[in-house]
């Protein structure tokens, strides 16, 4: 509404107020604006339907995307748990690899000593047969000595 301020175009003015004093004019003029606001609310009320499934989808997704992330959540738990059981099983098993090797030196010092008592007693054993020996060829001697005595 410029033009009211403006000096010229009277005839637009009078026009104006013309129009605007004209209860016909005014009457059409709130109608029009009427059925405007009546399109506008039924434009509005077909997007509020449209929007409603769309919200109660969006809503479903974010429960889904809510559920997935717990569950998703709930798995690498279980998959660090499970990680850490099995370190926890390994780290047993070297305790008892590393018990085992010390038992299995240990066991090796056993029959090396027991190898050395074996090879000990061989040579105990090859020198008392020697002595035995020894002795039964003298007694023999001595045996024969003595019947030639006789």
């Amino acid at each position: 509404a410029n033009f009211l301020r403006e000096t010229s175009g009277g005839k637009r003015r009078y026009d104006f107020f013309l129009a605007a004093c004209n209860a016909d004019v005014v009457r059409d003029r709130l109608l029009s604006a009427r059925d405007e606001y009546k399109g506008i609310a039924t434009s509005l009320e077909k997007h509020e339907e449209r929007g409603a499934p769309l919200a109660d989808r969006v809503a479903s997704t974010s429960k889904l995307v809510a559920e997935a992330s717990r569950r998703d959540a709930l798995e690498r738990d279980v998959s660090a748990a499970e990680a850490e059981l099995a370190w926890a099983e390994v780290r047993k098993v070297e305790r008892a690899a590393g018990a085992g090797e010390a038992e299995v030196s240990r066991l090796k010092d056993k029959v090396g000593e027991a190898t050395r008592r074996e090879e000990s007693a061989v040579e105990e054993l090859g020198r008392l047969r020697a002595l035995t020996e020894e002795r039964t060829r003298e007694r023999e001697v001595r045996l024969q000595q003595l019947h030639a005595a006789q």
